[in-house]
């Protein structure tokens, strides 16, 4: 913990750009501010479009900073009877109809506004080719950015009504040292 408090304390006499965040350290009751030099935040109620990451320039994609996840989990690795299938038709958006508009109405398609990520049911499930074996289609969204060791991360988000549904927000670092 010594070495990040010096790391965060360099950061901060050395760069006076960033945002400051007051926190605690572990097992203190002192308090300390960090400083942090990027940020990534995304207002799902006026995103308009996904980009498009096969057609999209590096800069656009690392302006939105987040990526659609497609891939496929079996059964077998997934430890039970269904497997998970991750759809780019699974993650969708509704922003509110206008730019200047915080909430209070639907999104363009209707219902609540923001990014919508859909995950089916058994009646939905999807067969890999002719093997008998099931996958459940699912959406899923990861961050860009690899680079990422700390941070302050914060998100708003609805829970779904529908029972046996997950809904979650994970943050977990590529890098290892």
């Amino acid at each position: 913990m010594d070495l990040l408090n010096t790391l965060l304390h360099t950061v901060a006499s050395q760069c006076p750009c960033g945002y400051k965040v007051n926190t605690t350290a572990f097992n203190s009751t002192t308090s300390s501010i960090v400083t942090f030099t990027s940020a990534l935040e995304t207002d799902f109620l006026h995103v308009y479009t996904l980009p498009d990451y096969s057609t999209s320039t590096e800069s656009r994609m690392a302006e939105f900073g987040w990526r659609v996840q497609t891939y496929n989990v079996s059964p077998t690795l997934a430890r039970g009877p269904y497997g998970k299938t991750a759809l780019k038709e699974n993650v969708q958006v509704n922003p509110l109809r206008s730019i200047y508009d915080w909430g209070g109405q639907e999104g363009i398609h209707g219902g609540d506004p923001g990014l919508q990520i859909t995950v089916g049911s058994k009646n939905e499930l999807v067969e890999i080719g002719d093997s008998g074996q099931y996958m459940i289609p699912m959406g899923e969204l990861a961050m860009i950015r690899e680079d990422v060791l700390y941070g302050s991360f914060r998100i708003g988000i609805k829970m779904s009504k529908i029972s046996g549904t997950c809904a979650a927000f994970f943050w977990v670092s590529g890098i290892h040292r």
